[in-house]
């Protein structure tokens, strides 16, 4: 990676529709994609969000995906694929796998066992540095809500920034107050870092900050209102 490429505006999650078999949609798929790409303010998709299927798909299915949206889109917006694994082996299997099928970033997700049995303290950067060299292309921090287990403190938050392949934090922390803590500190500090709100079910507070954008499954379903989002940012 060179320089970071700060990425803005609304990142809306995309759903995917399944035939009778339970195989994906393909053409529905493409519809979908096209659609939610063609309205301004959307400045990049994102598949297999951590509310999605990304927990029923098997591993080539979640690259195929990948591979469906970049090729329907092009280039011309980025496709960002969500990575879910309980260790960093297989983290890095399915984010190579998103890079190969033509992905041009990860949002990488906290292992779930984390979510029960807690982290210790250098476990989370040191996961995000390991999968970031073991890949080419962005990643996206996925932020935690505070009152799990998996929620990263600002510290943490300032260390991932540092590292050259993460562009971009999906801030998810559900507490306003240590929403600001992280974001001024973020701002400060990490100013080439861009910072993308997920509180679909409170957006505006989360945007007032000055913040860079929204990655949000809201923006799959409400695509046309996403214009008036992205110049609130």
């Amino acid at each position: 990676m060179k320089n970071k490429v700060k990425w803005s505006g609304v990142f809306p999650a995309v759903l995917i529709p399944f035939k009778d078999d339970y195989s994906i949609d393909e053409e529905g798929f493409r519809s979908l994609v096209r659609w939610v790409a063609s309205h301004e303010g959307v400045n990049g998709i994102v598949v297999n969000g951590h509310t999605g299927e990304i927990m029923t798909l098997l591993p080539e299915e979640r690259a195929e995906a990948v591979r469906i949206a970049a090729d329907e889109l092009k280039g011309r917006i980025p496709v960002i694929s969500g990575v879910s694994a309980e260790g960093t082996i297989e983290a890095i299997q399915h984010a190579q796998a998103v890079e190969k099928a033509g992905g041009s970033g990860i949002l990488l997700m906290p292992p779930h066992s984390w979510l029960r049995f807690g982290m210790q303290e250098e476990s989370p950067v040191q996961f995000f540095k390991d999968v970031a060299e073991a890949i080419n292309i962005s990643i996206v921090v996925h932020q935690y809500p505070t009152w799990t287990k998996t929620s990263y403190t600002t510290s943490q938050l300032l260390e991932m920034a540092a590292i050259p392949n993460v562009v971009s934090i999906k801030v998810g922390q559900r507490d306003i107050a240590q929403y600001e803590v992280d974001i001024r500190a973020l701002k400060k500090n990490a100013p080439d870092v861009s910072l993308l709100t997920c509180h679909d079910e409170y957006l505006l507070p989360t945007l007032v900050q000055g913040i860079d954008g929204a990655l949000v499954g809201f923006g799959c379903f409400c695509a046309r209102f996403n214009r008036r989002t992205s110049k609130m940012c």
